[in-house]
């Protein structure tokens, strides 16, 4: 991992990320689509469950197995917090149930 600022390591105070999520077939976030069917909001266009900071990391969980179509994620929205902005990170995803106290 690297920071916009150069630093790595444990140097990282936390994962400069504020939003962090999966694009389905409609390739929108839900937070910026207009699409509703039926008065409900498409199933491609979850929210997730659980969306936190970790450690320097950014966890993001959804309620049920999803497809996708691409990923988005924000950077911090701190006001100077540019340079804690990830530059270089990994991406790492899985099916598997997780316990975030764990990973």
């Amino acid at each position: 991992l690297l920071t916009r600022n150069a630093a790595e390591g444990g140097d990282i105070a936390g994962p400069g990320i504020s939003a962090f999520g999966v694009l389905g077939e409609s390739r929108c976030m839900a937070e910026a689509s207009l699409f509703v069917a039926n008065g409900q909001q498409s199933p491609d266009l979850l929210e997730p469950s659980f969306a936190e900071p970790i450690g320097s990391s950014f966890v993001t969980s959804y309620p049920s197995p999803r497809s996708m179509s691409g990923w988005y994620l924000r950077t911090g929205s701190t006001a100077g917090s540019e340079g804690q902005d990830p530059a270089y990170f990994t991406l790492w995803a899985t099916n598997d149930d997780l316990d975030a106290g764990t990973c």
